[in-house]
């Protein structure tokens, strides 16, 4: 999928403003995001849209880290190979937060597992699915190259 162009409009905002509407629609039972305890773990996920593809203003990054502050575990998709500004969210988040990331797909992004390490541990059972060469059809978009020996004659985006 390409990646969404920035709107070409101005959006006047107040960061303080929108940072306490998040903070109470949070707290507010409605949206049916529970308070984290300490004998569960609560869990998110997020797709943040072509994030760091655009360049977002250094306001944005307390409003999404006050968002993800609320889980003990949440997996952000689409953050972009530059990790400009997913840097900028970690120290938002503070030092009680860890991160790993999966391989990068298509469209160069990838999937960022944040979580509170006080809650969530790594173990050495961390791995990655690979679907051997050969085994079927692989999908070679966004310019991954294809292996020597295979082709894609009929240009669908498949390798035969």
């Amino acid at each position: 999928m390409p990646s969404f162009k920035n709107p070409g409009f101005d959006y006047n905002w107040n960061k303080d403003q929108e940072l306490q509407q998040i903070k109470e629609g949070i707290a507010d039972a409605a949206y049916g995001i529970p308070d984290s305890e300490d004998d569960q773990l609560l869990i998110g996920t997020w797709n943040i849209a072509n994030f760091d593809v655009q360049k977002r203003d250094d306001a944005f990054f307390p409003l999404i880290s006050e968002i993800v502050k609320k889980f003990d575990i949440i997996a952000i998709q689409e953050i972009n190979a530059n990790l400009e500004g997913f840097n900028k969210l970690l120290k938002h988040l503070g030092n009680e937060y860890s991160h790993i990331f999966t391989d990068i797909g298509g469209n160069w992004e990838r999937l960022c597992y944040v979580y509170k390490h006080d809650k969530v541990s790594l173990t050495q059972h961390i791995g990655e699915l690979d679907i051997p060469q050969g085994w079927r059809k692989r999908w070679y978009w966004m310019g991954f190259p294809a292996e020597e020996g295979e082709t894609d004659d009929d240009n669908d985006g498949y390798i035969e």
